[in-house]
């Protein structure tokens, strides 16, 4: 910014610092393929893990199992997938049988053997959790031209940002887009 500013460019130019997701403080790493052995097998991904059952006729009984495990806060089959915006295994063969949310606290790793549940350094994050946790959204800071002073949006749409660039640029963006400009925050905007 003192750089912009030593170069008298100020007037035009627009700061925007945004990230794709938040992190969460994890303290305990869960292994749940330790948990059940070869039952299934698991896909970790930090803030959630999938699991693919190696038998369908297997599945409450490792529904049960996986419940039961230290750091689990929910088993997610596929009755509930679209609530969390998950495909259907009937229509994508790819997709778990089963979506693992951990607890706070917790994240997934992929040791096979050992502990199920082992503490990691209290500096760890992890991502992926289920997007409708407030603490995986991502930074918006916009500031500078074309940017109202002092506005404070609550929460924001990743599919926002784009077509808020496009405005300040003075680009218009196809009508099809699924995104819109964030016209509270510009400045001389013309629905302003």
């Amino acid at each position: 910014m003192n750089a912009v500013q030593s170069a008298g460019m100020a007037d035009r130019t627009t700061f925007i610092v945004v990230s794709d997701h938040g992190f969460k403080q994890v303290h305990n790493q869960v292994n749940l393929a330790a948990a059940i052995g070869d039952e299934a097998y698991v896909l970790p991904e930090g803030g959630f893990a999938l699991v693919y059952a190696k038998s369908k006729d297997s599945l409450p009984a490792l529904r049960t199992k996986l419940a039961a495990v230290e750091g689990v806060a929910d088993v997610v089959g596929v009755d509930r997938f679209a609530e969390f915006g998950l495909p259907d295994p009937a229509r994508d063969p790819q997709m778990a049988d089963l979506f693992i949310v951990p607890k706070n606290g917790y994240a997934f790793g992929g040791r096979t053997g050992g502990p199920v549940s082992t503490p990691v350094p209290s500096t760890t994050g992890a991502h992926g959790y289920p997007n409708r946790d407030p603490e995986l959204d991502a930074i918006f800071i916009a500031s500078g031209a074309g940017i109202e002073r002092g506005k404070v949006l609550e929460r924001i749409r990743n599919m926002d940002v784009a077509p808020t660039v496009a405005a300040l640029l003075g680009i218009h963006m196809p009508a099809d887009i699924q995104g819109h400009a964030m016209e509270e925050i510009l400045k001389n905007h013309p629905r302003q």
